[in-house]
């Protein structure tokens, strides 16, 4: 009967799986043409869960104050509207190939415009699926969390959270109205829906 490994030679195999394991990691993150806003898609949301759960008591100990919800409502906030700014402005373009903005006319009336500026072909497929998947988490995430809050008495984490999950809802609404498919398939859906509650009545 074989013996397990044991001692240095079991410790070079694992060091040896834990080596490849982060070559792999490294060679696929080195394969994305935009590495940074994949990055940047998930740090701050990343910060925003850990100040949201962590730092009422964290800054407690620090303030007197335990849970101290006031700074972690105006930090976690600021870094929401980061979030919000970083996937409008920059991870949505150039993971996903798409724009929106608010145009203003000469007669002072304003239009939300919103456009694909890089074709699918010209797209990095890894990186458009981990667009919409972070996105899709991160909103379903706060949905979860809004619906839950309802249950306590705590005003302000509710706020919170309603805030982080509407802006998420926002910026998901409207990457997806940028794409002409997904917008298609989206109307489609509200005017079969539409002629039931029409049918109904």
């Amino acid at each position: 009967m074989d013996s397990i490994p044991t001692g240095k030679l079991n410790e070079s195999i694992t060091r040896a799986d834990t080596s490849e394991f982060y070559n792999n990691v490294l060679s696929k993150f080195q394969l994305l043409t935009h590495p940074l806003s994949c990055l940047l898609h998930v740090i701050f949301k990343s910060t925003i869960v850990f100040t949201y759960y962590g730092f009422p008591s964290i800054m407690g100990v620090f303030t007197g104050v335990s849970p101290d919800l006031i700074l972690t409502f105006c930090i976690t906030l600021s870094l929401a509207l980061a979030d919000f700014l970083v996937v409008k402005n920059y991870t949505s373009v150039d993971l996903l190939g798409v724009s929106w903005y608010v145009e203003i006319c000469d007669n002072g009336t304003y239009h939300l415009l919103k456009r694909r500026i890089k074709e699918q072909i010209f797209l990095n497929n890894t990186q458009v699926k981990y667009f919409w998947f972070v996105t899709y988490t991160w909103t379903a995430f706060w949905l979860v969390n809004t619906l839950f809050r309802l249950t306590f008495l705590k005003l302000g984490p509710l706020v919170l959270s309603i805030l982080v999950c509407a802006g998420g809802l926002v910026n998901l609404f409207n990457c997806t109205m940028c794409l002409e498919d997904k917008r298609a398939f989206l109307e489609d859906k509200f005017d079969k829906f539409a002629k039931k509650i029409n049918l109904r009545k």
